[in-house]
């Protein structure tokens, strides 16, 4: 009795995307904006991967790319599992730390006048 009730009230409060039959089966119904905006995360996130492994794979890629690919999906405000959030961070402070010691051209030529001197 009270389960009837419950659902019944349930049934009047829930959005348009949660429908509760006669028999207290619950269905989730995705809107078309909410397909496509489910949709666009995950291109997000395959697309971030692919630049990540082919950056980890022979070293090509722009690394600063990687960083921002992976920081547009955390500020996208997607709902993340906790784990894929905690690897994405992850990524983010190993992707920082390399882009941090590559050598820039001030570097290199400084350290090719160092290399003349010395010879």
């Amino acid at each position: 009795m009270i389960t009837a009730l419950l659902l019944a009230a349930l049934a009047q409060t829930a959005t348009p995307e949660i429908r509760i039959d006669e028999n207290g089966f619950v269905t989730v119904v995705e809107t078309p904006e909410a397909r496509a905006r489910e949709r666009q995360h995950l291109e997000m996130i395959v697309e971030a991967e692919q630049a990540y492994k082919e950056y980890q794979s022979n070293r090509t890629g722009d690394a600063l790319a990687v960083i921002e690919k992976y920081e547009r999906i955390l500020e996208s405000g997607m709902e993340l599992n906790p784990r894929v959030h905690h690897n994405i961070a992850l990524r983010l402070a190993e992707l920082h730390r390399r882009y941090a010691t590559l050598p820039t051209p001030e570097a290199e030529e400084l350290q090719r006048r160092i290399q003349e001197r010395l010879m």
